[in-house]
């Protein structure tokens, strides 16, 4: 398909966008905005995703209204300016965990020796995948998988859910990748392993939880004292839970002395 301004598109990948109309076509990529009022940028590695619409189905969106400025007073402070882009609500529920200061610093100083304590007591929680980038922290303040394993195991612990950790969208994670597919419809499958034509890669929350008998299984995302969602990801995942069906858990972790 030869692509020019004007002409009608729509995203095999991502029907929920609506049908598109080309704005500009570059040596790179190429610039749609979509019936759902964004405007993406579609690398060249992903053109071949694109179809020919039917030019009734675009519907032009609708701009949105800029918010009026007001002047400050003299000699009032300064706040940050915020964005005017509201994120959308990706998150179904919520947990709150607390863990003791002890334990991280525990896991800062003895790594290789809390993971494999972990590992004994919930071996159907941690591969041994997961022990080796957990290991290549050794040291960190405050190392990215003691959020996720111990989110995982108080998910457990309150759920009854397993977990696979972080990367199991990666192909180079053979184990996980074969209980996903086992998971997920072949359609949810493609979506969550292949980079996402305007996102890229790695975007997934970062545990997929699961009933040991298969039935059920769901995200859930882990945020330490200091994380925040990007809107970025917030998108993607608006995307992740339209085309699964599966909704977004929480879990906030607390440090407590």
């Amino acid at each position: 398909m030869k692509l020019k301004p004007g002409i009608i598109v729509s995203h095999s990948s991502a029907p929920q966008w609506g049908s598109g109309r080309v704005l500009e076509v570059a040596s790179d990529k190429v610039t749609i905005v979509f019936s759902d009022g964004e405007i993406r940028k579609i690398k060249e590695s992903h053109l071949d995703s694109l179809q020919p619409a039917d030019p009734e189905s675009f519907q032009e969106p609708v701009k949105k209204t800029p918010l009026r400025s007001t002047k400050k007073a003299t000699g009032t402070t300064s706040k940050p300016r915020l964005s005017n882009q509201v994120l959308p609500r990706v998150v179904s529920q919520e947990f709150d965990f607390t863990y003791p200061k002890h334990l991280r610093k525990q896991f800062v100083l003895d790594t290789r020796g809390q993971i494999e304590t972990w590992q004994r007591e919930y071996p159907f929680l941690f591969d041994v995948r997961d022990a080796t980038l957990a290991n290549e922290y050794q040291g960190r303040a405050l190392n990215p998988h003691f959020l996720e394993w111990y989110a995982a195991i108080k998910l457990y612990e309150t759920l009854g859910y397993h977990s696979l950790n972080q990367n199991y969208e990666c192909p180079d994670h053979a184990a996980k990748q074969g209980l996903l597919r086992r998971l997920a419809p072949e359609e949810a499958f493609r979506f969550i392993v292949n980079p996402h034509p305007v996102y890229g890669a790695g975007h997934c929350p970062e545990l997929l939880l699961y009933k040991p008998d298969l039935s059920d299984w769901c995200f859930c995302t882990v945020t330490g004292p200091k994380d925040t969602l990007k809107l970025e990801q917030a998108r993607y995942w608006q995307e992740l839970i339209a085309v699964t069906g599966k909704k977004i858990m929480q879990v906030c972790l607390k440090e407590t002395t």
